[in-house]
């Protein structure tokens, strides 16, 4: 099954083409990383995915439906989002964020009680269940965020920097624990990022995106072995702009 197919001609903002010529198919249970410098337009092929940026030319689908003629509410059924911030809310303990978080999912109180225990043990945060959020650590409140987005059982997961002000231990352990979550859960993944090592350890497949399109795409090594002198600029962390 395919979880998205894109084939966009252009993406515009505010009637000023950003991007051009992003084509990129994903299947379900696979990863696919966007790599790219800052303001390039990473974050804005995820919102084009999740329905909320409408200026584009050509096609985009999700699990078959197209963003451009399904109900929204239909298109982010098994959609879950992981960004940058925490929003979890400071005067609710962990365990209560969790359990908000499934609010308007089905299942009884006990299920998903039981499954955010479940889930919190696998991140090795079942002794936090009560803590607030300004008591964890950095690192413990991307896993709680991560937990949040996992407990709602996605068929497609859009992240957005996720790693994006850890220490490098934290987002090694972030990586395979996200990685672990989706061998158990089979979710498809985009991860857009900034950030090389850790997409290219996490992702099946990655592209890298340069003056407005896609410069390279491939696994691993493919994009390691790219002799563009741009894409090499940034991959080896040179690249100014």
């Amino acid at each position: 099954m395919i979880a998205v197919d894109c084939k966009l001609a252009s993406v515009s903002y505010l009637n000023q083409v950003i991007l051009k010529d992003i084509e990129f198919r994903l299947e379900a249970g696979r990863y696919l990383g966007i790599l790219g410098p800052s303001g390039i337009g990473k974050s804005t092929i995820l919102r084009v995915i999740s329905g909320f940026h409408e200026e584009f030319e050509g096609t985009c689908s999700v699990f078959g439906n197209l963003v451009s003629e399904v109900d929204l509410t239909v298109l982010r059924q098994g959609m879950s989002f992981l960004f940058q911030k925490s929003p979890l809310l400071e005067d609710m303990s962990i365990f209560d964020n969790l359990m908000l978080s499934l609010f308007y999912l089905p299942g009884t109180t006990q299920e998903k009680s039981d499954n955010i225990m479940r889930v919190l043990v696998k991140l090795n945060l079942d002794h936090v269940a009560e803590h607030f959020p300004d008591q964890l650590s950095g690192g413990m409140r991307r896993r709680v965020v991560l937990a949040a987005t996992v407990l709602r059982k996605p068929k497609l997961l859009l992240c957005d920097e996720p790693f994006t002000g850890q220490d490098p231990i934290t987002k090694a352990s972030l990586v395979n624990m996200l990685s672990e979550l989706g061998q158990e859960f089979g979710f498809a993944m985009i991860l857009v990022s900034h950030d090389v090592k850790e997409t290219l350890s996490l992702c099946h497949e990655s592209i890298v995106l340069m003056e407005k399109t896609v410069k390279v795409r491939g696994g691993s090594q493919d994009i390691l072995r790219s002799d563009l002198p741009m894409v090499r600029a940034f991959l080896d962390g040179t690249l100014h702009v």
